[in-house]
């Protein structure tokens, strides 16, 4: 998950200069790099999407001894968050054909076309706010306390994530949705390891 984090936003900052490219124009840009749209959309939403599938699933079997309505929570929300992504990746990309096709025949149909799935996707996607991912990354955090299953600085640093999340589903912060996800990237490297730390320790014993 982290890795798709980092690799999504490098291409589509660093590569695509997709924030920068003002939205009547993107359609052109899609044209340019139609295979690179595609599997960064496939990568940063549908495959990270069922690897949150499968880390909520992770957290139920390492918390159940905790708080039930914490964890039930957390792994609830997990899922919901990965559905909404999964969702976000495949309408993205069953855009993209019918889009080119539309350009042949007429760009400002085509224009008009891809803005509506682009909003649609992001709106999906959490580009405009991620309180999917805050409220989770929040939910996983209180629930790991409650079981003293992560350490205080990741406890804290947990809630300081979903916090930044949640807060950039506000227009004048929605900029903070680049800082969350450079955060929580950090967050499920920490956290996954820590999972495989405590999962080898259980195996000694």
């Amino acid at each position: 998950m982290a890795i798709s984090y980092v690799a999504g936003m490098f291409i589509f900052i660093f590569i695509l200069d997709y924030p920068d490219i003002e939205p009547d124009k993107r359609i052109n840009l899609l044209s340019e790099y139609t295979s690179l749209h595609y599997f960064t959309n496939l990568f940063l939403y549908v495959v990270f999407g069922f690897s949150l599938v499968l880390f909520s699933l992770s957290l139920y079997e390492n918390f159940k001894e905790g708080n039930r309505l914490l964890v039930r929570s957390s792994v609830s929300t997990g899922i919901i968050w990965a559905g909404l992504l999964i969702a976000s990746g495949m309408i993205a990309n069953a855009g993209i054909a019918p889009a080119m096709e539309l350009l042949r025949q007429d760009p400002a149909d085509a224009k008009r076309f891809w803005s509506t799935i682009e909003t649609v996707s992001n709106g999906l996607g959490g580009a405009h706010g991620e309180v999917a991912g805050g409220v989770f990354t929040i939910l996983v955090s209180l629930a790991a306390r409650q079981t003293v299953y992560f350490s205080k600085f990741l406890h804290y640093f947990g809630l300081m994530v979903g916090t930044l999340g949640i807060a950039s589903t506000f227009p004048d912060l929605n900029t903070l949705t680049g800082i969350f996800g450079i955060t929580q990237a950090v967050w499920f490297i920490w956290s996954g390891t820590t999972f495989l730390r405590k999962s080898e320790q259980r195996l000694k014993c």
